[in-house]
């Protein structure tokens, strides 16, 4: 319920005044517009602004967390030195330091395989201590479970509902250090691991958390991306990439998102070296489009080169 009517009451006054600043923040970078470092996608995306959900779709190995891993190490390449921003990710499905390693793939140019191997000599053990010392220097907090302090307090792994992340982040920001940290940007992975507080069927739970996930962006004055699993039924399309109703047990992403993109990651359902769209398919080949952008251009198809080994993005072109 809302506690004072004038808060959603606005004149032409103010309405006016509100999208010339709006405006104003885009263009001196302080809403959180994101660049992805792609250019093609730089030209057709709109900067992301606070308070918008951005959902991320796909099926189960198809990139979703590797997306949202670069986006947000873009994000933090956006953060001067002398700022209060942190970028903030949420991790139901992986640990803490799973979620670290791979980020320090990117960033030390080791294998991400062979790190969780531990097949690495001590020349390379020596590059990725540096590459953690880095690590230690970037703004980016995670919530979520660590494996290793788990099993060190012999403690069963949270499962996070919506209320208790925030919490963690008003600790962050209010808390935790003598700054006081602004989120630059939120990652939540993903929406069907985290815990429902509401009674209904899980379709129900599900439109609440995705609610939720909206408010904390409103709140929070920054954009939040949302990983989500796409359905069954995409398995079935001849390009598998999904589409806005494809949320798995949730319609509400397609009402409550402002941006929406559906991942396919190909050699997960195609025969290696045959053709989708004019590529070949190869352990690199991606798909990233663009479903839905509140102000912008869409649906837009873009191909991209993955190295998911490393956690790197670039553009492709066509290979017939």
């Amino acid at each position: 319920m809302t506690e004072n009517i004038s808060d959603v009451a606005f004149s032409p006054q103010q309405a006016g005044r509100l999208a010339v600043d709006m405006v104003n923040g885009l263009r001196q970078k302080l809403a959180g517009g994101l660049i992805t470092n792609l250019p093609k996608v730089d030209r057709v995306v709109t900067p992301s602004r606070s308070g918008e959900l951005i959902t991320i779709l796909g099926r189960p190995g198809h990139g979703k967390s590797q997306w949202m891993n670069w986006l947000s190490k873009q994000d933090l390449k956006s953060i001067p030195d002398d700022s209060n921003e942190i970028v903030i990710r949420g991790t139901w499905e992986q640990s803490v330091e799973e979620d670290t390693l791979s980020w320090l793939a990117g960033d030390s140019n080791l294998s991400v395989t062979k790190l969780v191997r531990g097949d690495i000599d001590d020349k390379e053990f020596k590059i990725l201590q540096m590459s953690a010392a880095r690590r230690a220097l970037a703004p980016m907090w995670i919530i979520g479970h660590s494996n290793v302090e788990n099993q060190k307090r012999r403690k069963v792994r949270p499962r996070m509902a919506m209320s208790e992340f925030s919490r963690a982040i008003e600790y962050i920001c209010n808390d935790a250090t003598p700054t006081k940290w602004k989120p630059k940007s939120i990652y939540l992975d993903y929406l069907q691991r985290i815990r429902p507080e509401t009674k209904g069927d899980r379709r129900e739970q599900m439109m609440e958390i995705v609610d939720q996930c909206k408010d904390l962006a409103v709140s929070m004055g920054c954009p939040v991306y949302l990983g989500v699993q796409a359905g069954r039924q995409v398995d079935e399309y001849a390009d598998k990439v999904p589409d806005m109703g494809d949320g798995q047990e949730t319609s509400n992403i397609e009402q409550s998102s402002d941006k929406m993109w559906g991942l396919w990651y190909p050699i997960k359902t195609e025969d290696e070296n045959s053709f989708v769209k004019g590529f070949q398919v190869t352990q690199h080949l991606f798909f990233a489009k663009l479903l839905k952008q509140k102000l912008g251009e869409f649906p837009v198809m873009f191909s991209l080169y993955i190295d998911p080994a490393y956690n790197k993005f670039a553009e492709l072109e066509p290979n017939r």
